[in-house]
């Protein structure tokens, strides 16, 4: 049997939530599946002294990006204590309790807001069958994901604005997440005149053709899928999107795949060899000097403004620097000041290539890329 749970006029009006009845109903003295992005970390905690055992799956950085500073430090502090039965899946969206006899699935997440500051609406389940289902669905993605790195959850919470993300706040540092990315496609109506076909859309035929070149002199498939991730990272932590006139994205004839804001480099792939990077790295960025001797190329931008001027250093083994937390940071602090501090607008240049940031965001098209370039 299955029930709809929601406010009533009586919870609504100061009494108490349904969703708390039924999950403390739930979870009473069973083994329980929690799946929530955000959570109110007490809550949690009371509710899990009724279980017996436990596992979650959460959004780490939509957990983290959600509250301030000093509690960012408590749930890193319950992540750790807990690390083993708490699994990091990016993008995360469902809201589920699932215990062995019953379960909660619905639009609620687990925290005070959630539960009983909005109207919010979900389903309870006691069938057998559907909680089989519903176990084996929270199996699937437990298996696929893995627990987030603390190290990373201290670097999130090091470069974040002490501020959470719905007051404004950002962050500087992704939490690396090996769960799967969803990018399903969706169904057209028989009146849409938009084509469809068995490859992903593709914008522009000519350009598509000319990356797909471009990627094929990569030294590898893994190598130019890695910097589509770190292209993708990039579009994450600025806001930027493709139809940003301060972002450009171009396939030059000179050789390589460039990525511009404001008329600056911020990250170039195959400049100089099959296998060089070129990163925008702040002024005071630390081991400066000891970076730039490294470097097979180096050129300091000139100064537009009082502030001083970033620098732009090639490296032959970039994936291997960017790995380093304190590299990411100020390479992601970098673009980050190019899109606050500079020009308000830059012209889009006529090179700029809708196709590559398709191939940074949509894995579909960035498989199909990879598949043409390198002949599978």
């Amino acid at each position: 049997m299955s029930e709809l749970v929601h406010h009533t006029d009586e919870s609504a009006d100061g009494g108490v939530s349904p969703f708390d009845t039924v999950i403390r109903e739930i979870v009473t003295g069973e083994d329980v599946l929690f799946a929530s992005p955000y959570i109110t970390l007490d809550y949690l905690e009371s509710v899990l002294d009724d279980t017996d055992s436990w596992r979650l799956l959460t959004d780490m950085e939509a957990w983290l990006d959600n509250y301030r500073t000093s509690e960012r430090e408590t749930i890193r502090e319950f992540v750790a204590r807990y690390h083993e039965r708490i699994r990091d899946v990016r993008n995360l969206h469902a809201k589920a309790v699932i215990g062995e006899t019953g379960a909660l699935v619905g639009s609620t997440n687990l925290t005070r807001t959630g539960l009983g500051g909005r109207d919010e609406l979900g389903v309870r389940f006691d069938e057998p069958e559907r909680i089989a289902e519903l176990r084996e669905w929270f199996e699937g993605l437990w298996n696929e994901s893995s627990p987030a790195k603390l190290d990373a959850i201290d670097e999130r919470i090091q470069t974040s604005s002490p501020v959470p993300s719905n007051a404004g706040g950002s962050s500087a540092t992704s939490i690396p997440s090996e769960s799967r990315r969803v990018s399903a496609s969706l169904t057209t109506s028989g009146r849409s005149n938009r084509q469809t076909s068995e490859t992903a859309d593709v914008a522009n035929e000519d350009a598509h053709r000319r990356l797909v070149e471009r990627v094929g002199k990569a030294q590898s498939r893994s190598w130019i899928d890695q910097h589509f991730d770190l292209f993708e990272e990039l579009l994450s932590v600025t806001g930027l999107n493709e139809d940003d006139p301060i972002l450009v994205a171009s396939i030059p004839k000179s050789g390589g795949i460039r990525i511009t804001i404001n008329n600056r480099w911020v990250l170039t792939m195959m400049r100089a060899t099959r296998n060089s990077t070129t990163f925008i790295l702040s002024d005071d960025t630390e081991n400066l000097d000891d970076l730039i001797s490294r470097s097979m190329k180096y050129e300091a931008f000139s100064n537009v403004n009082d502030k001083p001027a970033p620098h732009l250093l090639t490296f032959d083994n970039g994936l291997e620097q960017i790995t380093d937390p304190s590299f990411r940071r100020n390479w992601l602090r970098a673009m980050l000041d190019e899109v606050d501090s500079r020009y308000e607008r830059a012209p889009r240049h006529d090179s700029h290539e809708p196709a590559v940031c398709q191939a940074a965001v949509d894995h579909d098209y960035r498989e199909q890329v990879l598949d043409e370039a390198f002949g599978e």
